[in-house]
């Protein structure tokens, strides 16, 4: 009977929880029309080369990412085609279902494995309602947000296999990352922390858990780089985030410092090789068998990428949006003070980027629309201005880093007694 009571009570606050994150997005689409970002202008170009059977990996250079985007906007046209709605509104509706069931996982993440009660007010507040997610999906439309799923499932399995010690679980996760792997190449920075627990495994289990990682992004890259090997090779494999905007090479840019922003991004690579294969050791080292630690040092290799990377886009949040909302629910009163000031800052900075900025949609320009209004996201629309703007979320994240990277030693100790 009480667990019948706690289904319910699950049920119910599940239910209220996806009625305010569907209404907060559905009145933002309604008050908010045709304020949407260039990216979504791209993919609407990527369908009509895609309805005239033409190739958009030769001839857009709109897709820098395995093939997963490509078949979701393909779907998606198809539907269109036999339904009333239009192409823009069925992707909305694709990346707010996607972002949902991220939303709902999350929820039991927290309630499962890290037995916090009062997981629908938590999330009410840093997502249902939290303005980054909703601009991400209802006006930015970018699909950052299936990386971050794929990520929590992959987050989901390993958590489940510490509990249950299962090869299953370690399997599964190793095949969720493969799919992540195929969304974006970003999920592979932590298939280091796959080594967890691998010395139990038989030598079987080691190579079908590589397969299931490896297969699915090698056979979709093989089919379009088949197709378009120039293309591929120059888009996908070459492809690396615009410099200059943000944090580190936005900050040589703004001194003028144009060949130590080139030097950066020619060892970037090494630093993130670098960083997997000290997660790699750590992981070996400490087998990370409790889950703070585990989604600790997850959060921190995602979060390396857009904070030490020399490139940088608003979307990348959501491949560790979840995370960062796990975190919070276990942490302390302290870091909990630092993680709500980063809330307000990022929020903050990411309403005046897609109030002002055109390539973002520019929300506040197309609804006041008078010149004082576009002069100003004219004038913020040039590199220099938006690494001030994002001058104080980067140095949130760096003070983020510091702030977690020493609890990981006191995590470190735990995880050798529980072995």
């Amino acid at each position: 009977m009480n667990l019948q009571k706690k289904y319910r009570s699950d049920f119910n606050s599940l239910a209220l929880l996806l009625g305010i994150f569907l209404l907060a997005r559905i009145l933002f689409i309604l008050f908010m029309p045709h304020t949407y970002s260039k990216d979504l202008y791209g993919w609407l170009h990527v369908i009509d080369l895609l309805k005239e059977g033409k190739n958009p990996y030769t001839d857009s250079g709109l897709l820098n990412w395995p093939p997963f985007w490509m078949q979701m906007l393909f779907a998606i046209h198809k539907v269109s085609f036999h339904t009333s709605m239009s192409d823009t509104r069925l992707i909305q509706i694709v990346l707010i279902s996607g972002e949902a069931i991220a939303m709902i996982l999350t929820y039991w993440i927290l309630k499962r494995f890290f037995k916090i009660q009062n997981a629908s007010k938590i999330l009410v507040i840093a997502w249902a309602l939290n303005p980054i997610a909703i601009l991400l999906s209802c006006q930015h439309c970018n699909f950052d947000i299936f990386v971050g799923l794929w990520i929590l499932v992959f987050a989901f399995m390993m958590l489940k296999f510490f509990e249950d010690r299962s090869p299953v679980s370690w399997l599964m996760a190793c095949f969720f990352l493969g799919i992540g792997i195929l969304t974006k190449t970003v999920p592979l920075i932590v298939s280091p922390l796959l080594l967890i627990g691998i010395q139990k495994q038989n030598i079987s289990t080691k190579i079908f858990g590589f397969v299931l990682m490896i297969t699915p992004v090698v056979l979709g890259m093989s089919i379009i780089y088949t197709l378009a090997p120039e293309g591929v090779k120059n888009d996908v494999i070459g492809y690396r985030s615009v410099v200059g905007w943000y944090g580190i090479t936005g900050i040589l840019g703004l001194l003028k410092m144009y060949s130590a922003i080139t030097f950066y991004a020619a060892i970037s690579p090494l630093i993130f090789i670098g960083l997997m294969f000290l997660a790699a050791w750590y992981s070996l080292k400490n087998m990370l068998f409790n889950p703070q630690q585990f989604v600790k040092i997850t959060l921190l290799l995602l979060m390396a990428i857009p904070t030490f990377g020399p490139g940088y886009s608003p979307p990348y949040i959501l491949w560790y949006m979840p995370l960062l909302i796990i975190f919070y629910s276990f942490s302390g009163a302290q870091m909990r003070g630092l993680l709500v000031a980063g809330y307000i800052i990022l929020a903050a900075t990411y309403l005046a980027e897609y109030a002002l900025l055109d390539g973002h949609g520019a929300f506040l320009v197309k609804l006041i629309h008078s010149p004082s209004m576009m002069n100003l996201g004219n004038a913020l629309g040039d590199s220099a201005h938006q690494v001030l703007i994002r001058l104080p979320m980067f140095t949130w994240y760096i003070i983020l880093f510091i702030s977690i990277i020493p609890s990981l030693r006191k995590d470190a100790k735990i995880s050798l007694v529980a072995q």
